[in-house]
């Protein structure tokens, strides 16, 4: 049987991470309520891991850039495109993008 992987979800890392999360969601709720009577599409996009530069950069290490299960920016970027293109009478509120089977 597979078994899901068990995050530490007790680490600092973790915590901060989770509690920036949750303010820009907040943050972003409250744009779309202000902007929305003046048009303005506000739309929080959740990505999952993805592989750039900003780990290493962070001190946290470097990514396998040649892992082909886990996303790339160009990924985030078509699905915000394809939000960007609908009708002006339809807006995509959030958007979370996971790869599919992502392998360390």
């Amino acid at each position: 049987a597979y078994e899901i992987p068990k995050r530490d979800w007790s680490s600092d890392v973790c915590s901060s991470d989770l509690a920036s999360k949750f303010a820009l969601r907040g943050m972003t709720e409250c744009w779309r309520a202000e902007l929305r009577p003046f048009n303005v599409r506000v739309t929080l996009v959740n990505p999952s891991e993805v592989i750039t530069d900003f780990a290493e950069s962070a001190g946290l290490g470097r990514q396998n850039p040649g892992n082909t299960t886990k996303l790339r920016g160009v990924d985030i970027a078509h699905a915000v495109r394809s939000v960007l293109e609908l009708d002006d009478r339809a807006f995509v509120t959030e958007m979370t993008v996971f790869a599919t089977n992502p392998k360390d």
